[in-house]
């Protein structure tokens, strides 16, 4: 649930970022009509004459419009008089519905002789189709005009044709024009341009300036992508390998952004498709947004030991974005202030920073300030249109430096930065080779003073060496004499235990289906077992005896030795007796109850009539597993042990009977087997998965189910120590 409620909250937050994204672009795309209309009208003409003509007029004024389409209207001798006078440019003006079609557009003008007969250059510019005609004479057209459903669109911005006047007097031009997408490009890309403009000069300058800024451009371009994408790969490169320093992250972004922008630039000069025009004024407003939260992140990362919280960012944003859908002109105002209060953060930062006087602030302080009055100049520009970039004009020259200093502020006071501190660097690592170099000095005259000393003190430690190792033999030799005498009375031990337990082919004479697997731990063992056969009556015991190893062969023993006297000279035969008699004699043997002795033992007394095949058992924490039809009987045992501490409880085992079926299989074992550890993971065996390897060879004999079982123990076993002493009992009917 908790994962399904976060990829929501995912989902949500990405719906509302780029729902933001998208007003951003709105808002940049009407920044740029204000501009746009400051700049075409400023040189409105009325006529053509040689003064008019030297620079570049932008005819925008004194157009008279007739919507519909009539062929007749291209004509210098038709009545347009009761024609409206309308801007060619027809913005909407936040009118969603408005919408244009299709319609005539005549421009009467005088023209004197002093420009007659002189090429002259006439550029449009829209994003719709026209055909433009002279004297009623079509002269150029962009676009096919075939009606609303088949129209094709052109912008042929940038791209001028040529004019010939031919005599002085009154002239005509004429523009049949359509548009009948203004109202989708409003909807989706919050264009208001549905109209157009023209500029008119003389051919000579469009040239020359189509060929030298074209080419300037050109490379001024391409030089600033390339400089831009070399910085933005080598910081991020530094990143990736070396990611504490996370200001080469957001610098890094900061100069892909600036790339983007460069190429973007490139391919509004060289493209004239609406589309391009329109997606190149959205990656610039994503680009003046992303510098200035890159810039942010990158000064906070150098400048300030607080980081950056980009989640409150993120709030902030949608909350423009709700807003934004109330109130458009609040929602505009929040998201500047927004930026304004993050640009202004960098600010403050770097500000603050040069007051502290922290290395390298001078120098990226002046180039962030001149970079962020650079973005609050371009959109006061934007806002207000007055800022004129014109190459044409010393205005525009200038104001394009400016532009051109402010964008290559940051790169070049961070290549400064990043000189002078590979600078400092380098007279750090001067200075401390120095230091290395004296220090390296006397370390080798120490080196060879204390070379010397161990040349005195080998020849003593080598004297001393031969008299330890002399003294270690002798000692080795000692050893290895107590260590044979104790392993030559254990296997003398192993050799009484071995007598005391019964021989195996007596057992095998009376229970001809069966098998006895007995793995000590060490020479000697703590599990026993013993047979006995009353009267067609055959018992089988298995026990485990507190510890192991010599100890729990002693308490075998006693055991064994205790359980013949009951069993062979007593004659009991009744197996919960057996182990009552067994424990008094246990705490007897061992006064337990004088002393506190935990010496104990797990028994399991099996006795099976072989007449009836009638099966009874008595076990002290030691249970039966009877296996029938590969289904098991789990025979539990009662629990407590025989001896030990709680020897003063009164004890008293009891009896289970069972009637055996032909091919039943009984086993009693100690815990051993289950306890050892091993596999691919060094774990417990475990007595489940003990019961499941019994249940997988029921269809096996007995001999190979013992021969089985100590290869697998084996197996298991591996490299591993065996914990315990092993006996597992296993018996056919």
């Amino acid at each position: 649930m908790q994962k399904m409620l976060k990829k929501i909250k995912k989902i949500i937050i990405l719906y509302c970022i780029l729902r933001m994204v998208n007003k951003i672009l709105f808002l940049f795309v009407l920044l740029l009509p204000f501009s746009a209309a400051a700049r075409h009208g400023q040189n409105c003409i009325d006529f053509f004459s040689a003064d008019s003509v030297k620079g570049v007029n932008y005819l925008v004024e004194n157009w008279l419009y007739h919507a519909g389409d009539d062929p007749v209207m291209a004509t210098a001798g038709y009545d347009d008089s009761k024609w409206d006078s309308l801007n060619p440019t027809m913005r909407i003006e936040g009118k969603a519905n408005d919408t244009f079609g299709i319609g005539w557009f005549r421009l009467h003008m005088i023209v004197d002789s002093s420009i007659i007969r002189r090429p002259l250059a006439l550029e449009i510019a829209h994003y719709g189709a026209s055909e433009i005609y002279f004297d009623g004479k079509k002269i150029a057209s962009f676009g096919v005009i075939n009606g609303k459903d088949r129209s094709i669109y052109y912008d042929p911005q940038d791209v001028p044709f040529l004019l010939i006047i031919p005599e002085a007097g009154e002239h005509l031009l004429s523009v049949r024009y359509a548009n009948y997408n203004a109202q989708n490009n409003y909807r989706i890309f919050k264009s208001s341009f549905r109209g157009f403009y023209m500029v008119l000069g003389t051919a000579d300058n469009f040239i020359k300036w189509e060929r030298t800024q074209g080419i300037f451009n050109g490379c001024i371009y391409m030089l600033l992508l390339g400089i831009f994408i070399a910085l933005a790969m080598s910081h991020i490169f530094i990143f990736i390998n070396y990611k504490l320093i996370k200001s080469n992250l957001f610098f890094s972004i900061f100069c892909f952004l600036f790339a983007i922008g460069a190429l973007s630039i490139y391919l509004s000069r060289v493209c004239h498709a609406p589309s391009i025009q329109l997606m190149n004024n959205y990656i610039s407003v994503i680009i003046i947004s992303g510098a200035c939260f890159s810039l942010a992140g990158f000064t906070t990362e150098l400048f300030s030991a607080k980081r950056l919280h980009f989640k409150i960012i993120a709030g902030l944003c949608i909350l423009c974005l709700i807003i934004w859908e109330i109130n458009l002109k609040i929602g505009i105002i929040a998201y500047l202030s927004l930026i304004g209060t993050v640009t202004g953060r960098s600010i403050v930062i770097t500000i603050f920073a040069i007051y502290r006087k922290k290395k390298g602030a001078v120098t990226i302080g002046i180039g962030i300030l001149f970079f962020t009055l650079f973005i609050f100049g371009c959109l006061v520009s934007g806002l207000i249109g007055k800022l004129n970039f014109d190459e044409n004009t010393i205005e525009g020259i200038i104001l394009s430096a400016i532009a051109a200093a402010s964008i290559l502020s940051i790169p070049v006071s961070m290549s400064l930065y990043l000189a002078r501190n590979f600078a400092g660097i380098n007279k750090d690592l001067n200075e401390q080779l120095q230091q290395v170099q004296v220090l390296s000095q006397k370390t080798i005259e120490q080196e060879q003073e204390k070379k010397q000393m161990l040349e005195h003190q080998k020849e003593d430690l080598e004297r001393e060496v031969a008299m330890r190792t002399s003294e270690v033999i002798a000692q080795k030799q000692v050893i290895e004499l107590k260590n044979k005498a104790i392993t030559d009375n254990i296997n003398y031990a192993q050799r009484i235990q071995s007598a005391i337990l019964p021989d195996i082919k007596l057992i095998f004479k009376y229970l001809e289906h069966s098998f006895i697997l007995f793995l000590p731990k060490d020479i000697v063992s703590g599990d026993f077992y013993t047979f006995s056969e009353k009267n067609d009556r055959v018992l089988v015991v298995a026990g485990d005896c507190t510890g192991h190893g010599v100890s729990g062969a002693m308490m075998s023993m006693i055991g064994g030795s205790l359980l013949n006297q009951i069993i062979n000279e007593k004659g009991v035969t009744d197996p919960a007796l057996v182990l009552n008699q067994l424990n008094s004699a246990v705490i007897d043997t061992f006064r337990q109850s004088e002393n506190e002795s935990n010496d104990g033992m797990d028994v399991s007394v099996c006795a099976l009539d072989l007449k009836t095949n009638e099966l009874e058992y008595a076990g002290a924490n030691r249970p039966l597993w009877l296996f029938r039809n590969n289904k098991i009987e789990v025979i539990r045992p009662d629990k407590f042990p025989i001896g030990g501490l709680q020897m003063a409880k009164n004890r008293v085992f009891t009896n289970s009977k069972v009637q055996l079926q032909k091919n039943d299989t009984i086993y009693i074992f100690t815990d051993g087997y289950a306890d050892q550890f091993g596999g691919d993971k060094g774990k417990k065996l475990m007595t489940g998965r003990f019961r499941e390897l019994l249940s997988s060879i029921q269809h096996m004999d007995m001999k190979a189910q013992e021969v089985f079982l100590k290869d697998y123990f084996e197996q298991w076993k591996g490299s591993n120590e065996q914990v315990d002493d092993v006996l597992v009992i296993g018996i056919r009917v």
